[in-house]
Order: C-alpha cells, then structure tokens, then sequence
C-alpha cells in the first residue's frame, strides 16, 4: 500500500542510511556518462548521467548540516572538511600538472606554470582562468567555505535572505557562461539538501505522492529541455535546474530501494564501495579518462576501449581511497 505522508524525519532516516550507496550510484552515473560506451535502449539514462553529480551535491548538503550540528567549532569542521578533500585532491591536481607539462610550456613560462597551480591549489582557478582543474572541485571548495553561513540562515528559517543575492549572482555572473551555470545552477540544490537535513526531527512531511511526481516530472524535463529549449542548456542552467525538482524524490525512492537490501547484498556492497571512493573516482575519472582513451584506442580500438578503462577507472578508484585512507590517519594526528 502506497504511503500518503512521508514525514521529516522518515525521510531524513531514509537517506541518511542509503546516503553512501546512492553517492555510489551518482559515482557510477558520473563515469558511464563520461564513457563512450553505448547502453543501447539506456543510453538516455547514460546521456544525462550528469545527474549524479546532482545527487551528491544534494546529499553533501545534508550532510553537510548534520556535520556542522555535531561539530561545534568551526576549525574542526574545516579541518575535516580539509583532511576528506585535499590530499586526494592535490595528488591528482600534481599528477595533471605533471602529465601535462610539455604542452603546458608551449605557452606558460614555469612560473606561470607555478602560479596556475596554486591558483587551483586554493580554489581561485575558476575565477582567474589559470588552467582551471574541474569546476565540481571549485564548487565543492566553495560550498565548504560558505556552508556555516547557510547553516546560520537555515537553522533562524531565514534561507530565503540568499534569493537576491543568488539572483543577482546568476544574472549578472552567470547567464551566458555555460561553465559558470554548470556551477551556479547546483547551490540551489546543496541548499535544499541543508534545508531538508534541518527538518529531520519534524513528524511534518510531504505527501509520497509528490515526492513521486517531482522526481518523474523533474526526469521528464531533462530531454523535453534538451529538444525544446535548445538556446537555453547552457547560457541559462536548463541543462541542470530540472534537477531541483527532481532530487529529493529520487533520493528518496533510491533510499527506500536500496534500505531493503540486506547488508550482505553484493550491488549493495559495491555502491558502498563505489560511494566511499566517489571523490578518488571522480578526481581520476575526469582528469585522466579522456587521454587514457585516446592513447589506448591506437592499441585496441576506440570501441572496445571504453569498456576496460571505465572498470579501471572505478577499481582504482577503490583502491585510491584505500590509500588515502592510510594517509589521512597519520594526518590526523598531526593536524
């Protein structure tokens, strides 16, 4: 029988539970997305699998809250924050710089070279154009940053004091910059994912079946976008506002699929993996897949490459947060 109200707090024990395999599902959507394999009468689920980036921007959101809820101080919530991001990130932000060197100094000197880097290493790199690294790094960075501030408006219910900053924001920064609304159209929905998070003591809820009809309509406006508002994708975000509305209930209904799973569930076991290492598979996804499949299409072909490099990526992915795992535990201490 079809629930009628979903509560707060039924919805935040929902997510909070599946939250780690849901990221893995994103993660997976991510790299089939950047693929070029085809997934035959799927393929219009793998040609908007940027939608799992989505999906963790709405769930680092709700986490989010409920870190800056346990964590008292501010410093330890960034050096967490911190601790999770960086060393991943800067391993792979030196290895790009490095692979990339030589056509790098076709127009840098090395100190331009140097200046780029550091540019990225704080985040600035979207802004100054200095060999911007990825914007969902940038995006991330930023949201870290202002997360406290969202927290205090979120918690006095006065988040909506950040419309007409956003509005202006987006119209005088963003609309005609595809690369910019790529970033600008998903605060709206890490807010929603905070938002979502701080009602998670409330018996008030939202009826099942609007969370079912958000999530379906929000799916169906991906492709009616892509045909009927061509002119708009990027220069105004269209490609990724439909998301807004469709995440909480996807999140919700990925939720309750995956809570009725055992443990012992292998799908359930790998989405567990794939979520913990999303970030080390989505830093070597983005920044390495492109040219490994150049270079191993003159090997074995461009249509069979696609298949062992996406299964590459994702196992040493796996095996990259492994290792950073080790690494964080000394960092810990020290810092």
């Amino acid at each position: 029988m079809m629930k009628e109200n979903v509560s707060f707090r039924e919805f935040a024990h929902a997510v909070s539970k599946a939250r780690t395999a849901i990221m893995g599902i994103g993660i997976l959507l991510v790299v089939a997305y950047h693929s070029g394999i085809s997934f035959g009468p799927l393929t219009i689920v793998k040609n908007n699998g940027y939608a799992g980036v989505d999906l963790f921007v709405f769930l680092s959101g709700f986490g989010i809250w409920h870190s800056l809820q346990k964590e008292g101080k501010l410093t330890e919530f960034y050096k967490k924050r911190i601790l999770r991001l960086y060393p991943s990130y800067l391993i792979v932000l030196a290895l790009s710089f490095l692979t990339r060197y030589r056509s790098l100094r076709e127009s840098l000197s090395k100190a331009e070279i140097v200046i780029a880097f550091l540019h990225n290493v704080f985040g600035i790199a979207f802004y100054t154009g200095k060999e911007p690294f990825n914007w969902y790094l940038f995006f991330i960075l930023y949201m870290y940053l202002l997360s406290p501030l969202f927290y205090a408006l979120v918690k006095r219910k006065k988040a909506y004091l950040l419309l007409i900053p956003y509005i202006l924001l987006v119209y005088f920064d963003g609309i005609g910059d595809g690369g910019k609304m790529m970033l600008y159209s998903r605060i709206p929905v890490y807010l929603l994912g905070m938002v979502f998070a701080s009602k998670k003591e409330e018996e008030s809820g939202i009826p099942f079946l609007v969370l079912l009809l958000t999530a379906v309509i929000g799916v169906i406006a991906l492709p009616l976008t892509q045909t009927y508002l061509k002119d708009c994708l990027f220069t105004y975000g269209m490609y990724w506002y439909p998301f807004l509305i469709a995440v909480p209930g996807l999140c919700y209904l990925l939720a309750l699929g995956l809570n009725r799973l055992s443990e012992r569930n292998l799908l359930k076991r790998f989405l567990l993996l794939c979520g913990s290492a999303s970030l080390e598979i989505y830093l070597l996804n983005v920044t390495f897949n492109d040219p490994a499949a150049i270079w191993l299409a003159g090997c074995i072909g461009w249509d069979i490459v696609w298949y062992p490099l996406t299964i590459a990526t994702i196992l040493l992915g796996i095996l990259f947060h492994k290792g950073i795992a080790l690494l964080q535990r000394p960092l810990q201490v020290l810092f």
